[in-house]
């Protein structure tokens, strides 16, 4: 792989930086494919914090019945409060293989989630009409 044993020193560390170069080049190309080219226009879910990683932002989180996978290029903003069990969130993502990878988790206030219905009373049963 490595040019002859014959190149001087110099020459062998030109060679080893060049492909740490192209490496490390490869490397942004592969994370800049993986990332969305504009947030704007993710789909958004939005629901309760049902489950969330514990003591890191890294791997599942559950939100409004959705489970959303996080990882290290995914971006937090608890601008509206800390996103713990119970709160109100916003999850922009995309999907990919079938996993629905969060490129974006916001808390919001808790007004923008659906509320749970209130339960109705069971109407009184009404007399069916004899003829």
């Amino acid at each position: 792989m490595f040019p002859s044993k014959s190149l001087s020193q110099p020459i062998r560390f030109l060679w080893i930086a060049l492909l740490i170069g192209l490496m490390a080049l490869l490397s942004q190309w592969v994370v800049a494919q993986a990332a969305p080219a504009d947030k704007g226009n993710l789909p958004r879910w939005r629901g309760w914090v049902e489950s969330r990683p514990d003591g890191t932002a890294m791997g599942t989180w559950v939100v409004g019945g959705r489970s959303f996978l996080a990882d290290a290029g995914t971006e937090l903003d608890e601008e509206e409060g800390p996103l713990v069990v119970g709160a109100c969130a916003k999850v922009k993502y995309q999907t990919i293989n079938g996993v629905d990878r969060a490129i974006e988790i916001d808390s919001e206030p808790s007004g923008d989630c659906n509320k749970p219905p209130k339960p109705t009373k069971t109407p009184k049963p009404t007399k069916t009409p004899r003829p």
